[in-house]
């Protein structure tokens, strides 16, 4: 589920003495079904020293269905007045204003952010549970519609996996830049247990469950591989063999000097939004690719993973979940 920019929001001392709450999940593994039962959902803050959680783990109140002024910053659900549509934002009590607005595609199972939605703007939502104990509350959002004529592929994204795959240096490395040479997976690493279908480690490995590699099977595609992890068999290692060029310029991507060792550059950054290099052609609307330039830098690089518009419109359909997309322009 969506993920958010308000770090100097969530970081906010919450008092939840007089609430009973849930367990904690990942922010982008709240679901429909989960909102509607617990309308109201606070940052699990004091628990990001549990192995495994981190700022974007949130739990639910399970004893109010009253948002405090104490809550802070809790994301709550919302209806659209004009046709009752589920939307979920975070909510600035302070200033009782929405952020991270997603609203729920039913079609697909899962949010989209609300600018997608074809609606004129301003758009009324009123709140499912009370505000400082007035109910039904209603805002008024301005949305700027996404453009997605111009849109031309998608970077395939998803959340953390919360650790990274070996706890010192990575074999097979660049020994002055660090920059990856060859990946390979730790025999020891043991997934953790989420619902999310993709997710990355922090030093950048892709994981995938049986699940997504179920759907890429099914329709075909080439040259991908799948490093299935011994301890944790159904999740494998996942990377596109296929190269989708990026353009740097108009990306404005910035590189760091490059390596007297391995002559790559020890550094990219600029990631988001994808520009594709003019000299290559797409080979369909339905495709997994990998970007020829990898992201971040030492041993925590890493390249985009691309699909096609009509693989994202498969994904979807499959049921893929805890997964998101970014837009690639032509």
């Amino acid at each position: 589920m969506f993920l958010n920019n308000l770090f100097s929001k969530i970081f906010r001392n919450q008092n939840r003495i007089e609430y009973t709450t849930g367990k904690a999940v990942p922010l982008e593994e709240i679901y429909l079904s989960e909102l509607e039962k617990y309308p109201i959902w606070i940052y699990a803050l004091e628990e990001e020293d549990v192995e495994g959680q981190d700022e974007f783990w949130v739990k639910p109140i399970t004893n109010s269905t009253n948002v405090e002024a104490e809550l802070s910053t809790p994301y709550i659900l919302l209806k659209i007045k004009e046709n009752n549509c589920p939307v979920s934002a975070l909510l600035d009590i302070e200033n009782m204003k929405l952020d991270d607005l997603q609203y729920w595609d039913y079609k697909y199972g899962n949010w989209e952010e609300l600018n997608k939605l074809d609606m004129p703007s301003p758009i009324h939502l009123i709140s499912i549970p009370s505000i400082l104990g007035k109910p039904a509350v209603e805002f008024s959002v301005d949305i700027k519609p996404k453009n997605q004529t111009t849109a031309i592929a998608r970077t395939l994204m998803g959340p953390d996996e919360c650790k990274d795959m070996y706890k010192t240096l990575p074999p097979n490395i660049c020994p002055v830049c660090h920059t990856p040479l060859k990946r390979e997976i730790n025999p020891n690493f043991i997934v953790s247990n989420k619902r999310s279908c993709l997710r990355y480690t922090y030093d950048s490995f892709c994981i995938v469950t049986e699940d997504f590699k179920n759907f890429c099977t099914l329709n075909h595609y080439p040259n991908l591989e799948f490093k299935e992890f011994p301890k944790s068999p159904g999740n494998y290692y996942f990377t596109p063999l296929n190269i989708f060029p990026l353009d740097p310029i108009r990306q404005k991507i910035k590189f760091e000097e490059c390596c007297s060792s391995c002559g790559g550059f020890k550094g990219a950054y600029g990631s988001s939004p994808g520009f594709k290099s003019k000299n290559f052609t797409l080979p369909s609307n339905d495709f997994i690719y990998r970007s020829d330039i990898e992201f971040g830098s030492e041993e925590k690089k890493s390249p985009l993973i691309m699909v096609g518009l009509e693989t994202e419109i498969k994904m979807k359909k499959f049921g893929l979940k805890g997964i998101y997309f970014d837009d690639i322009y032509e």
